[in-house]
């Protein structure tokens, strides 16, 4: 799930500051909290299920899974 709330603060960090630079992409993973299981996911994701989905989203932070980045890429994992 997006945390686009993480985006928009950052970005209104970087225009506050002074820093922000348009027409550079700005792309926010797992590594930068711009996505992740909802706050809430206990009361409807059993606890089992959130600590898999935490364990292999911090493999995919770490670098021990890679996340295919376009089309030929998941093609050639999927081979």
């Amino acid at each position: 799930m997006q945390n686009i709330q993480v985006y928009v603060h950052n970005l209104a960090k970087m225009m506050v500051d002074g820093t922000f630079k348009g027409g550079v992409e700005l792309s926010y993973g797992l590594k930068e909290g711009g996505v992740g299981l909802p706050e809430d996911s206990n009361r409807l994701i059993p606890q089992d299920i959130i600590d898999y989905v935490s364990q292999q989203a911090e493999k995919v932070i770490n670098g021990e899974i890679k996340v295919p980045k376009n089309e030929e890429e998941y093609n050639a994992l999927m081979k």
